[in-house]
């Protein structure tokens, strides 16, 4: 990366919570002015090129991506120990975005300490960090399609971030989107001073 982003906001909540949404939101707002950062793309990629499931469908929600989850976060796990890089998927994601040509970034699935941790690094020290936890009532995920699954909304991937407690805003998404975008308000001006 050749230069470093002036906003970085990251996302972050368990799933049917509606990060895709407030992503879709933001990327839809601000088209290519940003650059939105899946940490979960480069995963999905090289788990479908080496297990054979097809990518496009691994991107969606989606029963097909499920029934993968399991294995793909396993696997995911494996890499990032064998190569002694927790932020592994997190750099290659930034490079697969070539996020170094936006001003702002939109990390869009943060999940674990480490995720967090990295744009802490001294060389995001210039760049102003924005860590936002989404939330819904399991009665809210439910209506989604959320069913909890076991090893999968008990692990590290789900359960992650749940003693974290330095979130700049957190979000309750249980109402409409139009509420949901008034909350976002103070999220969409702090984009527009950097634009």
């Amino acid at each position: 990366m050749s230069s470093k982003p002036s906003l970085i906001i990251i996302l972050s909540g368990k799933r049917k919570t509606g990060k895709d949404f407030v992503t879709e939101l933001i990327e839809k707002r601000y088209q290519h002015k940003l650059a939105v950062i899946h940490i979960s793309k480069p995963i999905k990629q090289k788990y479908s090129e080496l297990h054979g499931a097809a990518f496009d469908e691994l991107m969606k929600a989606s029963k097909y991506k499920e029934q993968f989850r399991l294995d793909m976060v396993k696997w995911s796990e494996n890499e990032k120990s064998t190569r002694n890089d927790e932020a592994y998927f997190l750099k290659l994601a930034i490079d697969m975005e070539k996020a170094d040509q936006h001003a702002i970034w939109l990390i869009a699935d943060a999940r674990r300490p480490a995720d967090l941790a990295y744009f802490d690094d001294q060389q995001f020290s210039e760049s102003k960090v924005i860590k936002i936890r989404i939330q819904a009532t399991e009665e809210t995920r439910k209506s989604r399609g959320w069913i909890f699954t076991e090893n999968i909304d008990d692990a590290t991937t789900e359960c992650g971030l749940d003693c974290y407690t330095n979130w700049d805003y957190i979000f309750d998404n249980d109402g409409t989107s139009d509420q949901l975008i008034e909350k976002l308000g103070v999220i969409f001006n702090q984009i527009e001073s950097i634009l």
